[in-house]
């Protein structure tokens, strides 16, 4: 194991930094580096830059790395969009052709 990323679903830094007191992060900091993952918010609801800063500071606040991270479904507009833009293009590059 080269790190653990614990992904942390919390709307505000105070409620990242009593997650993270609270947890045994330290513990196993000991054995393994430790980084908390920054739930970024999801593509179409993402948090504020000026929260995720105060977050990732709760994280390095107690010498953690730290890495960002949104939730993205199956069914999401932009997967959606982006499937139907690449299914498109897979047929227009199969198209015989024409002499």
């Amino acid at each position: 194991m080269d790190e653990i990323i614990v992904q942390v679903y919390r709307q505000t830094s105070q409620e990242v930094a009593q997650t993270i007191a609270y947890s045994r992060l330290e513990k196993a900091s000991r054995y393994v580096p430790v980084a908390v993952g920054i739930y970024a918010g999801d593509f179409d609801r993402p948090k504020s830059l000026q929260e995720i800063k105060k977050q990732i500071d709760a994280a390095t606040k107690f010498g953690y790395g730290y890495c960002l991270f949104c939730w993205e479904y199956v069914f999401s507009p932009l997967r959606q969009s982006f499937l139907t833009s690449s299914l498109d293009k897979s047929r227009d590059s199969q198209k015989p052709l024409s002499y």
